[in-house]
C-alpha cells in the first residue's frame, strides 16, 4: 500500500509538470496578440486590436459551445492526437495572420481561437479523478497568470527590443510553444491512470454519451446555473484583465515595459498559490466545496474594495493590478479545475469535468464577445480602464446574491449527505 501511495505522488508531480507545460505552450500560441499596440491603424471603423481580439475571442467562444459534447466525449486515445493536431493548426493561422491582409487576418485569429479552445479540457482529462487533482490543477492553472504575463513580456521585446513586425511578432512568440507542449504530451502519454482507490473515491472519469450529460445536468441544475452566472460575470472581467492590461496601463501613462507584466503577475501567481494549495489540502469534498464558495464571495467582496479604492486613488495602479488578479484568479482557477471536479465526486456521477467546464465557459466567453463587439459598435475610443472599473462592481453585486441560490441548490449534498473522504 505504501508503495502503492508512493508511486501515485511521483504520478501526481509528474502530471503538474507536464500538463503545465502543455498549458503553458498553449498560452505562447494565444496570448502573444494581446501585447500589441495597433495605435492608429482601423478595420471597418474599429481599432484593429480590438478587433483582432474579438475575433479571436469569437472563435475560442465557438469553440467552448463546440467542446460541451466533443470534449466531454472524446476517449483516451485520441486526446494527445488531438492536442498536437489543434496547436500545430493555431500556429500555422498566425502565420496566416503575419502574410495576409487585415480581413483575412480577422478570420485567421477566428480560427486560431477556434483551435486553442479545446486543449483545456483534452488537457484536463489527463489529470481529473485523481486524489491529487485539486493539487495538479492549482498548479496547472497558475499558467493562466504566469504565462499570459510571459508571452505578453517576450512580444514586447521582440517588438520593442529586437523590433520585429506586429504582424510577425504573434508567430515568432509561438515557437516557444513548439518543446513545452511536445515535452509535456510525451510525459502524459508515460503515465498511469488513476488506481482503483482513486476512482473510488472521485467517481469513474470516462467519456460521456449524450445520456450521460444529461443525467449530470439534470441532478446538479440548480446549482450549475447560479454558478455558471457568476463564471460568466468573472470571465468578462478577467478576460478584459487579461487582453487589455497593456491598453489600461497606456490610459494611466504607466510605462508597459516587457518585464513589467510578468512581474506583477508572478506576485499574483504566488499569492493565489498559496490560498489554492491549502483548500486543495481539504480531504473530504463537501468542506473543499464550501471552502471555495466562500473563496468566490471574498473574491467578490475583494474586486469591490480594490476599485473603489482604485477610484478614489488610494492605492497605486500596480497594486490594484495585483488585487484584481488575486481576486480574479482565487474564483477562476477553481472554476477551471477544483469546484467541478469537487462536485461530481460529491454527487457521484460518472463522467467527466471537461462536460461542465464546457459548459460554463461557453457562456463566459459569449458574454466577453458581447462585451467587446457592442463596445467596439458604439465606442470607437473605448475607455478599458472604465470598462474594467465597472464590471468589477457588477461582480461584487451580483456574485453574493448568486451564491446565495447555488449554495440553497447544493444542500442535498452540503448538508444532508456525507462525501467520501479523500485519502
Amino acid at each position: 500500500m505504501l508503495k502503492q501511495l508512493e508511486q501515485t505522488t511521483v504520478t501526481a508531480w509528474l502530471l503538474g509538470i507536464a500538463s503545465f507545460a502543455v498549458y503553458v505552450g498553449m498560452y505562447f500560441i494565444r496570448k502573444p496578440v494581446a501585447a500589441l499596440d495597433y495605435q492608429g491603424v482601423e478595420i471597418f471603423g474599429l481599432n484593429f486590436k480590438v478587433a483582432v481580439i474579438v475575433s479571436q475571442i469569437l472563435g475560442y467562444t465557438v469553440s467552448k459551445f463546440i467542446g460541451i459534447r466533443s470534449v466531454s466525449s472524446t476517449t483516451v486515445e485520441r486526446r494527445s492526437a488531438m492536442i498536437v493536431i489543434l496547436a500545430a493548426s493555431a500556429i500555422g493561422l498566425l502565420l496566416v495572420f503575419a502574410l495576409s491582409t487585415p480581413f483575412l487576418g480577422l478570420i485567421a485569429m477566428f480560427l486560431n481561437g477556434m483551435s486553442l479552445g479545446l486543449i483545456w479540457g483534452l488537457l484536463f482529462a489527463f489529470v481529473e479523478g485523481r486524489y491529487a487533482t485539486d493539487m495538479i490543477g492549482v498548479f496547472l492553472s497558475t499558467s493562466f497568470i504566469l504565462a499570459s504575463g510571459a508571452a505578453k513580456s517576450v512580444t514586447v521585446f521582440l517588438t520593442s527590443v529586437i523590433h520585429v513586425a506586429n504582424a510577425w511578432a504573434p508567430l515568432f512568440a509561438s515557437f516557444f510553444a513548439i518543446p513545452l507542449i511536445g515535452f509535456g504530451l510525451w510525459l502524459l502519454n508515460r503515465l498511469p491512470p488513476p488506481i482503483e482507490d482513486e476512482r473510488r473515491s472521485r467517481s469513474p472519469r470516462r467519456a460521456m454519451s449524450g445520456r450521460d450529460r444529461a443525467v449530470m445536468f439534470q441532478n446538479m441544475f440548480w446549482a450549475i446555473i447560479p454558478l455558471t452566472l457568476i463564471y460568466v460575470v468573472l470571465t468578462v472581467y478577467r478576460d478584459t484583465r487579461d487582453s487589455f492590461m497593456v491598453d489600461i496601463f497606456h490610459e494611466l501613462r504607466l510605462p508597459a515595459d516587457p518585464a513589467l507584466f510578468a512581474r506583477l503577475e508572478i506576485v499574483v501567481a504566488v499569492i493565489v498559490l498559496v490560498i489554492l494549495v491549502s483548500i486543495a489540502k481539504i480531504s473530504r469534498h463537501k468542506m473543499a466545496v464550501r471552502a471555495h464558495l466562500l473563496l468566490i464571495l471574498s473574491s467578490a467582496i475583494l474586486v469591490g474594495v480594490s476599485t473603489l479604492l482604485f477610484y478614489k486613488n488610494a492605492i497605486t495602479p500596480e497594486i490594484w493590478m495585483i488585487l484584481t488578479g488575486v481576486s480574479t484568479y482565487i474564483a477562476y482557477i477553481p472554476f477551471n479545475s477544483m469546484l467541478f471536479e469537487r462536485l461530481i465526486a460529491l454527487y457521484r456521477l460518472e463522467g467527466t469535468v471537461g462536460y461542465l467546464m464546457y459548459f460554463a465557459d461557453s457562456f463566459g466567453y459569449l458574454a466577453s464577445c458581447i462585451l467587446y463587439v457592442s463596445a467596439s459598435l458604439f465606442d470607437t475610443s473605448i475607455d478599458w480602464t472604465g470598462v474594467f472599473l465597472r464590471t468589477g462592481l457588477i461582480y461584487m453585486a451580483v456574485a453574493p446574491l448568486l451564491l446565495i441560490i447555488a449554495a440553497i441548490g447544493l444542500r442535498r449534498v452540503l448538508w444532508e449527505t456525507d462525501a467520501q473522504p479523500v485519502k
